[in-house]
C-alpha cells in the first residue's frame, strides 16, 4: 500500500507519484480513509507523517479538502 511505503521512505513526493499513478482520483477519499484507520495503530511519529502526506497531497491539489473530509467521515 502507497502509505505503508511512505512511512518506510518518508518521500512525500514519492506517495503523490505512486497517488497519481493509480489514475483513480474519485477515490482518493478511499486512500485517506485507510491511511486514517492504519494511522491509529501506528506511533506518534508515524501519525504526524501521514498528516504531513495529507497536507501535501491537498497543497499539491492531488487530494481534494472534500475528498479529505469524506474519508475522514467514513
Amino acid at each position: 500500500m502507497i502509505v505503508l511505503e511512505y512511512l518506510d521512505t518518508r518521500d512525500v513526493e514519492e506517495a503523490a507519484l505512486s497517488v497519481r499513478l493509480l489514475e483513480a482520483p474519485r477515490y482518493n477519499h478511499e486512500l485517506v480513509k485507510r491511511a486514517l484507520v492504519m494511522a491509529v495503530d501506528c506511533s506518534d511519529d508515524d501519525q504526524i507523517c501521514i498528516s504531513e502526506l495529507f497536507n501535501h497531497l491537498v497543497s499539491i491539489g492531488l487530494v481534494t479538502q472534500d475528498q479529505l473530509l469524506i474519508g475522514f467521515q467514513r
